[in-house]
This record gives C-alpha cells, sequence and structure tokens, in this order.
C-alpha cells in the first residue's frame, strides 16, 4: 500500500491498486482488531481519523498527481506553526506581509548557512541566540583556505564599521574595506576590496558585551568560473540587507546578471 502511496508516476491503474490496498489494509486490520479486543461493538478504524483518511487518498491522487510531492516536513507543512509563534507580536498594521517576511528571511538565512557546515546543524531557526547563527572557524589557517578558493565567509558586524571573523575559541580578526580601491556593481550588489587583519583580538567575553549588531555573509565576485576577484565580496546580512557605499545597509534591488 506505502509502495503503491509513494509513486513518482501515477495512472489510472496504479489510483485503482492504490484503492484496493487500502481496502485490503482495512480489512485485515479489522479482522486484527476483533480477534483482540472483542468487547468493541464497532471496528476501531472507523474512531481513527487517520484510518478513515486512507479511504480519501485515491481521489486525492486523481486530483492533485503523486502524493510524495505533498511531503509536509520542515517548514512545508504542519511544523511551520513552530516559527510562527517565534515571530508573531500581535495583530498590527500589515501584521501578515511583516510576519511572512520575518520567517521566511530567517529560514532562508538559516538554510545558507546550514550549507556551510556550521555548528548549528541541529539547531531550529529563532531558538537559539543570535550570536549562533554564524559560522566560527577552527583557525586562521580556515580562513585564508576559504580566501584562496573564494569561497563564502562568515563575519560578524559590531558598530558601523566594525567587522571581524571569528574563530571556535572566540577569538576574532578585524576586516575592513579599501576605499582606494574601485568597487563593482554584479548583479545588485556591490563588491568591495576588503583588508584581512591577521592580528588577532582576544573576544572571550563577547557574549556579555552584546555589541553584535549584525550577522554577515560575504559573497565573492564570481562572474564566471574563471573571473574570480581577489578580495572582492559583497555583503549579506542576516536580515538580507545588502551593504553599499559609507556601511550603509539597504534592501538590495536585484538585477539580471551579464
Amino acid at each position: 500500500m506505502v509502495y503503491r502511496l509513494m509513486s513518482h508516476k501515477v495512472n489510472g491503474e496504479i489510483i485503482s491498486e492504490v484503492e484496493f490496498y487500502i481496502k485490503l489494509f482495512l480489512t485485515l486490520y479489522v479482522k486484527f482488531d476483533m480477534l483482540y479486543n472483542t468487547s468493541k461493538k464497532n471496528p476501531s478504524w472507523v474512531t481513527a481519523s487517520n484510518f478513515i483518511c486512507l479511504l480519501n487518498l485515491p481521489d486525492l491522487i486523481r486530483e492533485v498527481g503523486p502524493l510524495r510531492n505533498l511531503r509536509e516536513g520542515g517548514d512545508m507543512g504542519e511544523k511551520i506553526l513552530g516559527f510562527v509563534k517565534d515571530e508573531f507580536h500581535g495583530f498590527r498594521t500589515n501584521w501578515t506581509k511583516s510576519l511572512l517576511d520575518r520567517i521566511y528571511s530567517n529560514l532562508s538565512m538559516d538554510k545558507v548557512l546550514k550549507t556551510m557546515h556550521t555548528d548549528m546543524q541541529n539547531k531550529e531557526p529563532n531558538k537559539y541566540h543570535r550570536y549562533g547563527r554564524f559560522h566560527k572557524y577552527t583557525s586562521y589557517l580556515e580562513v585564508k583556505l576559504h580566501l584562496h578558493e573564494n569561497k563564502i565567509l562568515s563575519i560578524i558586524q559590531e558598530g558601523t564599521t566594525d567587522f571581524f571573523i571569528y574563530l571556535k575559541d572566540l577569538r576574532k580578526f578585524r576586516i575592513h574595506v579599501d576605499y582606494n580601491q574601485p568597487s563593482e556593481k554584479l548583479c545588485g550588489l556591490h563588491y568591495f576590496s576588503w583588508v584581512f587583519e591577521e592580528n588577532e583580538i582576544d573576544s572571550s567575553n563577547m557574549k556579555d558585551q552584546n555589541n553584535c549588531v549584525r550577522n554577515c555573509l560575504l559573497l565573492p565576485w564570481q562572474l564566471h568560473e574563471t573571473q574570480s576577484r581577489w578580495h572582492m565580496y559583497a555583503i549579506i546580512s542576516d536580515d538580507w540587507y545588502t551593504m553599499i557605499h559609507d556601511y550603509k545597509f539597504v534592501l538590495p534591488f536585484m538585477t539580471s546578471c551579464p
């Protein structure tokens, strides 16, 4: 029954088989139930909504196609309510739009961070302190390797012009924009030349200082595979704002790429 319900493709024959095996399953369940629950007047499956809903599945397949495309795991089904409760702050003007903007901005950023093998792999969005939403590197050598391979980098903004890369032991390294170098604009994002300082700073009391402005990602310039530019990065914050000149953050206006 489950094998046919989870079929990639459906046709009249598959739907007929689904209907047959659902009824066969319920019939066998009734016989089993009557054998061990002789005191009940009605079959137990009649009072079990999940069993009754099985009878609706053939018609549902006829209407929407393969059921496997209706997966409700993660943020695609009922679990989304857990994220909604965390972000709901009352019925205000345009509360539905604001609520959905916050939810899907957070979910999108979490998915990006998880692809970077961060320490938050097993944590759910909005269930942890903001300091957990960035990648802490094992060593500065790892940072250099990411620079050499032109990979995305995770940084923290502390103050208007202060940006840092953090290690797992909470040492940090300052980075800053070199405004003496020309900037570029690509696909609506502003790319700047960044300077990576190698003098470490002890930040063991970081959480007590509570000076984090936003968590950010540095996106490397990558027009084509062979056209990367050394230390040219655009910056995206965890609320999906991008930095333009003079350290000002705005919502990006995306344009077509060459």
